[in-house]
């Protein structure tokens, strides 16, 4: 049975908004990610000020895509984040990834992390983050995140939910004893939250443990 955040961490195609070649950006770490062996989704580039990125075609937007891709992410800054959002609801994507923080200064009321959190929630669309590091879905091998895991980063039994980006990457990327069928760096919960994740993770046959790092507890309940 389809989980209701499939189109998010099992997507079956993946748009990279703000796709790079400059290296050490948000923009390339996330092309190296995706890109890693065993990624099963087809992989868009979405950047206006390339035509073509590694040999491959970069689109000028989301609607300029030969497809409605499943999931979005949005390795952009947060003065461009609303709009980006605004055109991936209205282009019927499914998931969105968000690393930056969505603060911005001089903000209006309501501010831009609620106003988010309000349109996704108004769409139906699950978000990864904002304020995170992104997710590896390593049971299905899916590695999205704007700086590369190790590449010797590996499938295993282990789900792994934090809403710490420091503890995620301590333990995804540093620590070679565990293998993770999930890991998700949950960031603020804008429009997805942990209970969502532990959910679909529990749903991955391959997960024998789970570990939860949390900073509160959104839906206790849940």
């Amino acid at each position: 049975m389809p989980h209701k955040l499939d189109r998010l961490l099992r997507p079956r195609s993946v748009a990279l908004v703000g796709a790079s070649p400059k290296e050490g950006s948000v923009g390339r770490g996330m092309i190296t990610s995706t890109g890693m062996a065993g990624t099963p989704s087809k992989i868009y580039f979405v950047n206006p000020g390339y035509a073509e990125i590694d040999g491959q075609p970069c689109y000028s937007s989301l609607g300029a895509l030969p497809e409605t891709v499943d999931m979005a992410v949005l390795g952009i800054a947060n003065a461009r984040l609303e709009a980006a959002l605004d055109e991936a609801i209205a282009a019927g994507v499914g998931g969105v990834t968000i690393f930056a923080s969505g603060y911005l200064e001089n903000d209006a009321e309501p501010k831009l992390t609620e106003r988010m959190a309000r349109k996704a929630r108004a769409a139906g669309l699950a978000i990864c983050g904002g304020n995170c590091m992104g997710f590896y879905h390593l049971d299905f091998g899916l590695r999205v995140c704007g700086f590369p895991p190790p590449d010797w980063i590996r499938k295993g039994n282990v789900a792994f939910i934090t809403h710490s980006g420091s503890a995620f990457s301590a333990l995804c990327h540093t620590d070679r004893r565990f293998g993770f069928s999930l890991a998700v760096s949950a960031g603020q919960e804008l429009a997805t939250n942990v209970a969502d994740y532990l959910d679909f993770a529990l749903d991955i046959p391959a997960t024998k443990v789970v570990g939860l790092f949390l900073e509160t507890v959104q839906i206790g309940r849940a």
